[in-house]
């Protein structure tokens, strides 16, 4: 009877922790996120469940390096709400950029603004930045401006999530990448607190940190109302992810699925 008792009284504290504190100065956000890849990530594993199992393990990755954020009073859920390929090759981005070959390196050259605009017509289309916070498109492509040798990892607007225009981004599918790159869409910027030297990550061996710069960044961003569609969760999630909670196993939940 006293089991039953204590578990009963464990899984009360599991279930108000999944609702979260009431605490005012915690900061509490989820962002929905759609994820599109592109025809070679898209054919790259042929079994479905492989490939949800890979993203939500790349995505656990980027939930552990924005966990690192509690202890500054920010709890930043970062959702894999959706999954959607690209099954034809017309309707690939890039297809129209020439190849090149240096030093034994494949890349194509991108004006980013054009790449930028030629996918939010595509998710356009599809209505996709009106459903999700936030809809990023993966590829392996070694990308270049088109003037220069910087290589370009990623690509997204600052502040861009909750808006339609500019909550896309373009990136290489990297835990790391993907969490800069939402990071900025979050608020965050390269140049922080005017340090040079301080990027939107403070490194350090096996850890990674967001530096001081982005987490006030952060703040003030998600206390403005520009962010208020990430304080309410209303897509019909389809990938099926486990999602870290401090509760027991026994208490971890599964991501509501429609497949």
């Amino acid at each position: 009877m006293l089991a039953t008792s204590i578990q009963t009284a464990i899984l009360a504290v599991c279930l108000l922790s999944k609702v979260g504190e009431t605490n005012e100065n915690v900061l509490e956000v989820t962002v929905e996120t759609l994820v599109i890849l592109d025809k070679e990530l898209s054919d790259e594993i042929d079994h479905a469940f492989s490939r949800k199992r890979k993203y939500c393990e790349i995505f656990d990755e980027v939930q552990s390096i924005y966990d690192t954020l509690e202890e500054e009073g920010i709890n930043i859920t970062i959702n894999l709400s959706g999954l959607k390929l690209t099954t034809e090759l017309k309707d690939q981005l890039f297809i129209e950029k020439p190849v090149e070959t240096e030093r034994d390196e494949t890349f194509i050259r991108i004006n980013t603004t054009e790449v930028a605009l030629e996918l939010y017509d595509w998710i356009q289309e599809n209505s996709w930045n009106n459903e999700y916070d936030v809809v990023i498109y993966l590829t392996n492509k070694t990308m270049k401006f088109e003037k220069g040798t910087s290589v370009i990892h990623g690509i997204a607007h600052k502040e861009g999530s909750c808006n339609s225009e500019y909550n896309i981004g373009i990136m290489r599918p990297f835990p790391e990448t993907i969490a800069f790159e939402i990071g900025l869409l979050l608020g965050a910027t390269r140049n922080l607190l005017k340090i040079p030297e301080e990027d939107i990550y403070s490194y350090v061996p096996d850890y990674l940190k967001f530096s001081r710069g982005s987490v006030q960044q952060f703040k003030t961003f998600l206390r403005s109302p520009e962010s208020d569609c990430l304080r309410t969760t209303d897509v019909n999630d389809t990938v099926v992810c486990w999602k870290k909670t401090p509760c027991p196993n026994f208490c971890t939940r599964f991501q509501s699925s429609t497949h």
